[in-house]
């Protein structure tokens, strides 16, 4: 009885009941006229996602912005609506077979591989597509107005030569081109192409040749090797000079660890800081492993830096997971604070508690 005139009085109770509005029906209506606006035909509004408010947003927000399914004729297509910002701020994913494909064909083309698989994203790449707003309707007002264009292509059997030969001034001023050439087909027949970004992660030299990066203007291009032990798999850039050589180590043994894998003593003839990729071959998720170092000076054990991770829910952003579902690195010519570089070799294994 007494609270509610007080909310009123306050104002506070305005904000309460604009929580509990169902937005849905003006998010509709804003894509609507979105859709007419821009591309002058009426389409069919379904299913609003609503946007997940951040921790720090205000609860009175919740619900006012958020994506709507369209439909137009046999096209199905999501526009991305905020009712705080207005129809001028709306995007949507009308034309993104058309403008993917026009992005990718002539890298597809162009490509002489015996197995491929491309993806593109560009604009505003949220909700899983890429969301483009009132002002580009074409091909042509995309390579003009975004500047973002990435494209990552997995290949298997390329021919290198082609790769210079690529002409991709069409799209635009600046953009991103990552090339993969793998070294077991599966990865490109499961069209794995690398999550989201055209640098190679760690999780991808499992099993990768050869990485092509077009950035400003200009190709580099990685090459990475692997050492296939017992146990475990080293992998590296092939241009450091990166050794891995069984060695014995005569320490006693903690009988709370099991081994996974004997020791390899890693080293690099280059001077550049560099990281050695470690994959146990533990298909087994939840299992507790680390990468145990071994000090020759001191004959002492002990643990490299922290746990080996494991992809859990994220198995189709990283190649072949069943089979190589952890990883961690070892450094070699690491630099400390002081300035003073460990240019010594590392001996290391795989255990588990």
């Amino acid at each position: 009885m007494i609270i509610a005139p007080l909310l009123a009085a306050t104002g506070f109770g305005a904000f309460l009941v604009a929580d509990r509005k169902d937005y849905t029906g003006r998010l509709r209506r804003m894509a609507r006229a979105y859709v007419k606006r821009k591309y002058g035909f009426k389409a069919r509004a379904g299913r609003v996602q609503i946007m997940a408010i951040g921790w720090l947003e205000p609860t009175w927000h919740k619900g006012k912005s958020g994506y709507v399914e369209m439909t137009h004729g046999k096209t199905t297509f999501h526009v991305r609506a905020d009712l705080r910002a207005g129809t001028d701020s709306c995007s949507d994913t009308y034309q993104m077979r058309e403008l993917t494909e026009r992005i990718l064909g002539p890298i597809r083309d162009g490509l002489a591989c015996d197995k491929q698989c491309a993806t593109a994203r560009y604009g505003d790449r949220d909700f899983g597509g890429s969301y483009l707003g009132l002002g580009v309707t074409s091909f042509e007002d995309l390579v003009r107005d975004i500047d973002n264009i990435e494209v990552v292509v997995s290949t298997y059997g390329l021919d290198h030569s082609c790769i210079d030969s690529l002409d991709l001034s069409y799209l635009g001023q600046k953009p991103r081109v990552g090339i993969y050439d793998w070294e077991d087909a599966s990865v490109v027949e499961d069209g794995y192409t690398p999550f989201g970004e055209v640098q190679a992660s760690d999780g991808d030299t499992i099993c990768l040749l050869d990485h092509f990066l077009f950035l400003n203007g200009t190709w580099t291009r990685r090459n990475y090797r692997r050492f296939h032990g017992k146990g475990v798999t080293f992998a590296y850039r092939a241009d450091l000079g990166v050794e891995v050589t069984p060695v014995d180590v005569d320490v006693p043994e903690d009988e709370a660890i099991v081994a996974r894998s004997p020791w390899y003593e890693l080293s690099a003839s280059c001077e550049e800081e560099t990281r050695v990729i470690v994959f146990p071959h533990e298909t087994s998720s939840g299992v507790e492993m680390h990468i145990q170092l071994y000090d020759p000076a001191a004959r002492k054990l002990f643990d490299g830096f922290g746990g080996l991770p494991y992809y859990g829910n994220f198995e189709k952003q990283d190649p072949l997971p069943d089979k190589w579902p952890y990883h961690g690195a070892v450094w070699l010519n690491l630099t400390y604070k002081d300035g003073t570089v460990d240019r010594a070799p590392k001996v290391a294994r795989i255990v588990r508690n």
